[in-house]
């Protein structure tokens, strides 16, 4: 049996959604709203490398080699 292809946009959308719901909930912690920011500095920077990725392997394997 094969195992359908996984729509990676909709898995990333809802990890992202997701995070930030849970960053919002922790209003308790003064650390919400900065663990709000890196959630959308990290989906920013994997859809920068998605859509580079697409384009030009080569320069995503040097953007990812430099961190």
């Amino acid at each position: 049996m094969s195992v359908p292809p996984i729509n990676l946009d909709t898995t990333l959308g809802a990890v992202f959604i997701g995070n930030i719901v849970a960053a919002i909930e922790n209003t308790r912690d003064g650390r919400a709203f900065k663990q709000l920011n890196q959630v959308i500095i990290t989906f920013l920077f994997i859809t920068i490398l998605s859509i580079v990725s697409r384009h030009n392997n080569f320069l995503l394997f040097v953007i990812v080699g430099t961190f």
